[in-house]
């Protein structure tokens, strides 16, 4: 009946819930588990005894014995049994003894009792042959166990396997099993003496010891004097953190900071505990409190100590109280205190390690090293910016990128970053390495010369200096040390520094020019003094002027004429002269020659008097400055001035003075070229107006003699009258107004506009005395012969040149009809403003429109409404306006988008009717729309009808109501609601055959 009732209600869920899935049939903790049979207890002699698992269900079957024989005694001297593991697997003698002994550990109740408790834990399992409880129990103080006799059976061992006895009467477990038939009562308790009280460790269970030194250390000892009285716990547990502190000055032993610390933390059970926190100038504290929050376990949270108890509360470890002390290892009558001071003498500030570049050292770098100083922070600021090390941080060789000056400060700190105290400040100046010149400065010597005289070539004496290298011209060649022979005229010697040298300031830039002279340079003319033409003969002694341009004197031997032969006149020519005068007759005789030798290099003269033959020379004649005027529009031609002097050949005219360029041409004068004939004239034209001179010498002095005359003779060029001014020339300026194209074009019914334009032009004709410049009113350019410019108002400007204003020119003056003005210098021509406005309409903005429409869509159990797409393109937000209207000439939209949705279409839900749709630009005036059947861009319209789509709508479509707001109103439904109707039947259904089964369930047990 039970697993009918299942099965009914299992059938009965489904059906309500619509679900595959079913009731599953009675679990099997409903089906009683089968006893176990004879054979599994074959030895036993009552083998039925096993086979009720219910033997066991009074729970004081095990408690109070029935009248039996008294079982055997239990031993209970032996220690603790080794669980032997029981499983069917096990040796024979598990397999055909009748019985197991079994024991079994039961738990301790915080309540004492005689009775069993549970669960029990398997102790020992032992096959016996015959009956007994004779079992070995551990006899460990407040322990109990329980000694159960069984009798053998596959059954029982799987049991054993278990390890663990849940209860007296637990379904499986052991009281089917109990050896009843043996006569006596298979089991028994047995509950050893309860464990004595412990105390805990009072403080007198502590001791210590402590270095008193700079190891401020020791060891802690928590000993427990008796194990029968205490536990080795402490009744006050305790904490201690070992601490040594740094100086920060030598002059005092405040402030300190936080050096090294050795938490010990909890003290609370027997055993060694030892300390250290070593001390380097310093103090060191070994702190203890019976608080865990006690301040002084966490020295580091502050850092620092001003002074005792400053700022936290110190609590030392000598300071507890009830300890045995055995202080600095041998103490123990009395406490002493655990904390150690040096002297602040011991303190040494500690100072930077640095090195500078420098070429006094070799190899030498830029570095800083800073020591790790405990308590310490160091910084370094340069250039504004500062680096700071961490707490107790150093470097080791910093190498810098910054070279300027370094200011390094050492303060102390604490852990949470208060500054203690300062330990000074130190500059350094780092070198930048690649400013430092390490090369041996050496002073070049500049070379001696011997200059080049007449005839005499110069030399040049190479010194020899330490590191420097001497080169001739440019050469790559360096000079050996020396006289350089040979030489004349201009060389450059240079110094160069050898490898490791440099040059010092004294080396001239370029080297040394040096110039040694020529030796061709020395000249020799012979000047006679007045000549009488008496005996042929001149009544003044003959001189030689000898020129020597060289740095050394010349020496100068003169034979011949009146000079006793044998005797030589011997000169000495000065350095850098000119025209020197040697005097060396007091007469001279027609025929007379002479022989000059300059520096032993014969330089011959022959001279020969033949007389005194006077020649004067004719005054010169000129011409002046002409102006030859030309067409109108083009400059006058300008003629120079000329001066003719005669052509006698023994006579040499030159002319100095004039104009300005005439002297820049000719600085030394113009000499008037010699007569091609006899009889001719020499003449120079194309002279500016100036004051002019003209001087004149004889050819052959020595023969001639200038006459009377009135030379330097003046001539004074005069500028022309009228002058070579007052040319003009017009200016050209012309413009051509531009024009507005139009092309709308319509073709195919698509609507497009274009709008194009014609340009302005300004056209000038071009001149090279003439510059053209037009402005638009932000720049100006200079002109074009044609210049094509948009709409904008233009001033154009015509100005001379400079160079045709320095010529003279103007520009013709205004008449009827000119559009210019001048200025008053006649040089600049503006122009009326020219104004370029084509009056072009801007090319209308063409917008993309278009309307499409979707079908409205049906179901069993639901509708859709159609909808109607408005196309809205990118960069169009609110250029185009739709409006749609439905079959009765209703408005059912109107609208467009905006920036936030540009680009993104409108849809609009459209119940199933025939709808026109319109779309027109937002602005007709300067916009349209391209599409089919808008050829003028200003609306477009879509005639758009929207069905309903469906085949499985009860009595026809669903009804749409609401004129378009989408509302459905649902007709023929009538299945939908059975169908929940019934699935709620048959869940209540199920619910209430499901209860029933429970109860009959409830009913059979």
């Amino acid at each position: 009946m039970k697993k009918f009732l299942a099965a009914l209600t299992a059938v009965t869920l489904a059906a309500g819930l619509s679900l595959a899935a079913a009731v599953a049939p009675a679990s099997a903790a409903s089906t009683p588990t089968p006893a176990p049979t004879a054979s599994a207890t074959a030895k036993s002699s009552t083998p039925t005894a096993s086979a009720t698992p219910t033997a066991k269900a009074t729970p004081t079957a095990k408690v109070t014995p029935t009248a039996a024989p008294t079982a055997p005694a239990t031993t209970t001297t032996a220690p603790a049994v080794v669980k032997a593991a029981v499983t069917p697997a096990d040796t024979s003698a598990y397999d055909t003894d009748p019985y197991i002994l079994v024991v079994w550990s039961m738990p301790t109740s915080s309540v004492p009792t005689t009775s069993a408790t549970y669960p029990q834990t398997l102790v020992s399992a032992t096959p016996e042959t015959v009956p007994t409880l004779a079992a070995s129990v551990p006899i460990t103080c407040g322990t109990q166990y329980q000694i159960d006799l069984y009798n053998n059976s596959s059954a029982l061992r799987n049991l054993l396997a278990l390890d663990t006895l849940a209860g007296p009467n637990d379904g499986d477990q052991d009281g089917g099993y109990l050896a009843n038939q043996v006569g006596f009562t298979p089991y028994k308790l047995v509950f050893n003496a309860a464990c004595p009280v412990l105390t805990c460790l009072p403080a007198s269970a502590v001791s210590y010891n402590y270095s008193n030194n700079d190891a401020n250390t020791g060891v802690i000892t928590v000993t427990n004097p008796d194990t029968s009285k205490y536990t080795n716990t402490l009744c006050t547990p305790f904490y201690v953190t070992a601490t040594s502190w740094t100086y920060t000055n030598s002059s005092s032993t405040w402030p300190q900071t936080i050096d090294k610390v050795d938490h010990l933390g909890k003290i609370s059970t027997v055993g060694s505990y030892s300390y250290a926190a070593a001390v380097s100038c310093g103090q060191g504290d070994i702190y203890a409190s019976f608080s865990s929050t006690a301040p002084s376990l966490n020295p580091e949270t502050y850092g620092y100590l001003t002074s005792p108890g400053n700022p936290f509360a110190e609590s030392f470890l000598s300071g507890l109280a009830g300890f045995a002390h055995g202080l600095y290892g041998t103490q123990t009558s009395a406490p002493a205190n655990t904390y150690f001071n040096d002297s602040s003498s011991c303190y040494t500030s500690p100072t930077p390690t640095t090195t500078v570049a420098s070429c006094a050292v070799s190899g030498s770098v830029n570095s800083l090293t800073l020591p790790a100083v405990a308590g310490g922070v160091w910084s370094y600021t340069v250039g504004g910016n500062t680096t700071t090390l961490a707490l107790g941080k150093g470097l080791t060789n910093y190498t810098p990128t910054v070279f300027a000056d370094y200011t390094v400060t050492l303060t102390y700190e604490s852990t949470a970053g208060k500054t203690v105290a300062s330990g000074g400040s130190f500059d350094w100046q780092p070198v930048d390495p690649s400013s430092l010149d390490c090369r041996t400065s050496e002073t070049p010597v500049q070379p001696t010369v011997s200059d080049a005289t007449c005839g005499v070539d110069g030399s040049i004496t190479v010194p020899s200096t330490t590191g420097v290298s001497y080169f001739l011209d440019g050469s790559a060649t360096p000079l050996k040390a020396g006289v350089l022979g040979n030489l004349s005229g201009t060389h450059t010697v240079t110094a160069v520094a050898n490898t490791g040298y440099k040059l010092d300031s004294s080396y001239p830039t370029g080297g040394w020019s040096l110039d040694l002279g020529s030796a061709q340079s020395c000249t020799v003319d012979v000047v006679y003094g007045a000549c009488t033409v008496v005996s042929n003969t001149s009544t003044s002694a003959i001189t030689f002027d000898v020129t020597n341009p060289s740095s050394k004197s010349a020496s100068v031997v003169i034979t011949g004429g009146n000079i006793p032969v044998g005797t030589p006149e011997h000169f000495t020519v000065p350095a850098n002269k000119v025209a020197y005068a040697l005097t060396v007759d007091t007469a001279v005789v027609t025929g007379t020659s002479y022989s000059v030798t300059i520096n032993g290099i014969p330089s011959t003269v022959v001279v020969t008097f033949n007389g005194c033959i006077t020649v004067v020379p004719t005054d010169p004649t000129n011409t002046q400055v002409t102006c030859t005027p030309a067409a109108a529009g083009t400059p006058s031609t300008e003629v120079g001035a000329s001066i003719t002097v005669d052509g006698n050949p023994e006579l040499v005219y030159t002319l100095t003075g004039g104009s300005a360029a005439f002297q820049a041409a000719f600085p030394s004068g113009e000499v008037f070229a010699a007569p091609t004939a006899p009889a001719t004239t020499s003449t120079i034209t194309g002279l500016a107006p100036g004051d002019y001179v003209v001087n004149v010498k004889l050819v052959d002095p020595v023969n001639y003699i200038l006459g009377a005359s009135d030379f330097p003779y003046k001539i004074s060029l005069k500028a022309p009258v009228p002058d070579c001014t007052g040319i003009v020339v017009a200016p050209a300026v012309t413009s051509t107004a531009p024009v507005c194209q139009v092309d709308i074009a319509g073709a195919a019914g698509l609507f497009t506009t274009n709008t194009a334009e014609t340009q302005g032009q300004i056209n000038v004709t071009l001149s090279s005395q003439i510059n053209y410049t037009i402005n638009n009113g932000s720049k100006t350019v200079a002109a074009a012969a044609t210049n094509t410019e948009p709409d904008g108002t233009y001033t154009v400007v015509a100005s001379l040149t400079a160079a045709a204003i320095a010529d003279g020119y103007t520009l013709t003056p205004p008449t009827a009809g000119d559009t210019y003005t001048l200025n008053a210098a006649g040089t600049v021509a503006t122009y009326a403003k020219i104004v370029f406005e084509a009056g072009c309409l801007p090319t209308l903005a063409t917008w993309n429109a278009n309307a499409t429409g979707t079908d409205a869509t049906c179901t069993l159990t639901t509708s859709t409404k159609g909808a109607i797409t408005l196309e809205h393109d990118a960069d169009q937000a609110g250029d185009v306006i739709y409006t749609i209207k439905n079959s009765s000439g209703a408005t059912v939209y109107t609208g467009t988008n905006d920036a936030a949705t540009d680009g993104v279409n409108t849809v609009f839900a459209a119940v199933p009717d025939k709808y026109t749709v319109t779309a027109v630009p937002k602005d007709p005036s300067t916009e349209g729309l391209s599409g089919n059947g808008s050829p003028s861009g200003d609306a477009m319209s879509w005639t758009i009808s929207i069905a309903l789509d469906g085949t499985n709508c009860t009595d026809g479509p669903l009804a749409f109501t609401g004129g378009g707001d989408g509302s459905l109103a649902f007709t023929g439904g009538t299945i939908a609601w059975l169908g929940f109707i019934l699935a709620g039947g048959m869940l209540f259904l199920g619910f209430a055959l499901l209860y029933m089964r429970r109860r009959g369930n409830r009913a059979a047990e």
